[in-house]
């Protein structure tokens, strides 16, 4: 092989490895290829929304070089999904039918999540239906269940046991004892608080408690660490929301809160501060972000972005 910048071809060594699944999901195999004295001198990797990235061994002379400003591509637009069609009103939606194709995946099937408001209704090889229903609200008379403590403990990224977050929460929530009061009431002052900005990291509560600014993520970590300050049982979906823009309709990376309250799982969504999650938010998982400091919550994503098209089959 002829390495870039070199007249002579070389013999390398080539080796390919395909790591093990992390939460479910199969990252993208590394191709190296090695020297005579086993030094990797090139990779390359196809990394999802980017496509094939080729990294070289060179000397720093080479890489500290003046040359042309390489063109960047736009991660954000290339992660955006293509709608069949556009949807008036979408946040007010009460019910959506969605017909999902997967590009190269072998069980659709468990691509997104199912609860109580999203279900697969049918599925033709990599093609599913999804039905999807807005909750506005606690459903009564469902059965006593127990959830798990790490919903209510405070966590690397949920820091619900922050003086700051605490704070806040005590402000949102006043004297409010009902548990669903107390969500909307905390959903409805991180909409009226934070300022969205798009150049913040996934940021942990107790900082987004200090700069109230940030994406999605800002929002819905600060709204689960809140609602578990005041004794509410909570954690972040993970997924797809709907959106009208220049090149028409589309879904793209959203993250939301949910909340345990009467024995179910309810959304809420601090970015719009609308009291309920309508049928335009997908989700594709959940996490209590229990025990980790690092984005391994948001791999599920990797299965989607990029690689499924979706196409309205109905809506209320």
């Amino acid at each position: 092989m002829a390495l870039p910048g070199e007249k002579k071809k070389k013999r390398l060594l080539r080796a390919e490895v395909k790591p093990d699944k992390i939460e479910g999901v199969q990252l993208p195999a590394v191709t190296y290829w090695l020297g005579a004295d086993l030094q990797v001198v090139r990779s390359q990797v196809d990394v999802p929304g980017l496509g094939a990235m080729t990294l070289q061994r060179t000397t720093r002379e080479d890489a500290t070089m003046s040359g042309a400003v390489a063109g960047l591509t736009d991660v954000g637009i290339r992660q955006l999904i293509q709608v069949s069609q556009r949807i008036t009103r979408p946040l007010d939606t009460t019910r959506a039918v969605y017909r999902i194709t997967f590009k190269g995946d072998d069980d659709p099937s468990t691509a997104l999540a199912q609860d109580a408001r999203q279900k697969i209704v049918a599925m033709k090889g990599n093609t599913i239906e999804v039905d999807v229903q807005a909750v506005r609200g606690p459903k009564p008379g469902l059965p006593p269940a127990k959830v798990a403590d790490e919903f209510l403990q405070s966590s690397y990224f949920i820091t619900s046991d922050d003086a700051k977050v605490k704070e806040h929460a005590r402000q949102a929530v006043g004297v409010e004892t009902d548990p669903w009061k107390k969500a909307l009431r905390i959903e409805r002052w991180v909409f009226q608080h934070m300022k969205g900005v798009n150049d913040e990291a996934l940021a942990p509560a107790d900082r987004v408690a200090r700069t109230l600014q940030g994406d999605c993520t800002e929002f819905a970590m600060l709204t689960a660490a809140m609602c578990r300050a005041e004794g509410v049982p909570a954690k972040t979906a993970i997924g797809l929301i709907y959106a009208d823009t220049k090149s028409g309709p589309v879904f793209g990376f959203h993250m939301w809160t949910e909340v345990w309250v009467q024995n179910q799982w309810l959304p809420i969504d601090g970015t719009l501060g609308r009291g309920y999650v309508g049928a335009t938010h997908l989700k594709v998982s959940d996490h209590s972000w229990h025990d980790t400091r690092s984005q391994t919550p948001l791999l599920p994503l990797l299965r989607v972005l990029g690689k499924m098209t979706v196409e309205v089959a109905s809506v209320q």
